[in-house]
Formats: structure tokens, C-alpha cells, sequence
């Protein structure tokens, strides 16, 4: 079957495709074919029609981390990827992207019936809170206790869920789940931990047999407050790897 997310280079010079280069994915500098694939990235952004998201720009959003892998196919032919971190709106699988590697929104999934549930005892705690409000007795504070108990027992739940449904593969074909690779490191991992573009695009790569090549990380979208995330500007990464044995 077709990869829908692979898209062929072929308006670059392939005498300057470097060799494979990518030993650590979180310590890396772009190389100029990435930066090529970017761009053809951004092009597609500006143009696209494929779904609707302000970036930011919109007062309703926000900007996205976005990513390009740069790989040579099994046949041979160089090409890139590309994945944007978490989410548009509720949109996970978009295809010119990479797919997530759990979709949690999918209407059968396990999180999408334990969010409607939390939402369910959310909207119970504040309808009993505006009930309540005039008429404080300890009662009426323990229910809304076990009720705000419950809710977090519940999300507390199905974040190790998460941890445990997000199924990443390795270079040499081995996959683990975050759960693990984090717990091998002595990490305990972050809500959003297996949502970023680097870690669904290599994912991605290595599932198919791909071999990357380059890798690069922007933002697109409205500059964060801090101008720690400008638009268009690369993210280099400098720090700790985690790894799969």
C-alpha cells in the first residue's frame, strides 16, 4: 500500500544527499536537504486546503511545532515526512502528515470514552458547586470532594493508559512502549510524551524500513509571549537522548 506521508524529493541534486547521519535525534543541527524539505513543508502550508487551523494568528489557536524527516525509501528513492506535535483542534490523522502513534480520539478508544466520562462528573461538579454555593454544609463539601476525587483518579488513569497504548518502534525493529523506554531511563514521562514530531516521524520511518537521513524542527504559527517559539525558525536540540536498548 502507498504511503500517503511520503513525499519524493526530486527537484534536489541527489549527488548532495548526505549519508545517513541521524545518531541522536534530540542533538542534531538541520542539514540543507531538510532544510529543502522544509520548505517545501511551508509551501504546502501557505497553499493547502486540506483542513482549516489559525496557528495562532486566529486568537483561537495556537502556533505548532512542526517537523520533516528526510528519508530514503525501500526502494531507494529519497523523500521526507512530515508531523506537526499533539494536535489540530481534535484532528490527529491528517494525511499528508504522519499519523499519530495513538490516535486518542478515535470514537472507540478507550481515552475518548474516559474523556466523555470525566466531562460527564466536570459538568456534574460545577452544577452541584453553583447549587451549593449559598448553603455550605460539610456534606455537600465531601460530595463535591468525591466527585473532584473521582474526576482525578480517573485522568490519572488514563494517562498511564496512554503511556502504555503508545507503541514506538526503533531502528533495528524493536518496539517498546513509552511507559517502558521512559521507566528504562528512571523518567517518569509528561502528559503529551510520544505527540512530538520527532519522535512520529522516526516512529513513522523506522515501521516502513525507511532509512533517515535529515531531520529538522520549526515553529509555525503566532510567536509564544516569551519568544522562546518564533515562526519559522528552527528548534536545536541539544540535550539528553532518550533510547530504546
Amino acid at each position: 500500500m502507498k504511503d500517503k506521508s511520503f513525499h519524493q524529493i526530486d527537484d534536489y541534486y541527489i549527488e548532495k544527499v548526505p549519508k545517513p547521519y541521524i545518531e541522536n535525534p534530540l542533538n542534531y543541527s538541520p542539514q540543507p536537504i531538510a532544510i529543502h524539505a522544509v520548505s517545501k513543508l511551508q509551501s504546502y502550508l501557505c497553499n493547502q486546503t486540506d483542513f482549516q487551523y489559525g496557528f495562532g494568528w486566529d486568537g483561537n489557536s495556537v502556533g505548532k511545532m512542526l517537523g520533516v524527516l528526510v528519508v530514503e525509501n525501500t526502494d531507494g528513492i529519497v523523500g521526507y515526512l512530515a508531523a506537526y506535535s499533539g494536535k489540530i483542534f481534535n484532528q490527529f490523522d491528517l494525511s499528508f502528515f504522519v499519523p499519530p502513534i495513538y490516535n486518542m480520539f478515535d470514537p472507540n478508544s478507550f481515552y475518548f470514552s474516559g474523556k466523555k466520562l470525566t466531562k460527564s462528573l466536570n459538568d456534574q461538579y460545577h452544577y452541584l458547586l453553583s447549587l451549593y454555593r449559598h448553603e455550605p454544609t460539610n456534606e455537600k463539601a465531601e460530595k463535591l470532594s468525591n466527585i473532584r476525587n473521582e474526576r482525578q483518579k480517573i485522568s490519572r488513569s488514563l494517562q498511564q493508559q496512554l503511556f502504555e497504548s503508545y507503541i514506538v518502534t526503533n531502528n533495528i525493529g524493536k518496539s517498546k512502549t513509552i511507559k517502558e523506554i521512559f521507566k528504562a531511563q528512571n523518567i517518569i514521562p509528561k502528559a503529551g510524551s510520544g505527540d512530538c514530531a520527532a519522535i512520529r516521524l522516526l516512529n513513522h520511518a523506522y515501521k516502513h524500513k525507511y532509512t533517515p537521513i535529515a531531520l529538522a524542527e520549526f515553529w509555525w504559527g503566532a510567536d509564544t509571549p516569551s519568544k522562546s517559539r518564533v515562526h519559522k525558525v528552527f528548534i536545536q536540540h541539544v540535550k539528553k537522548n532518550v533510547h530504546q536498548d
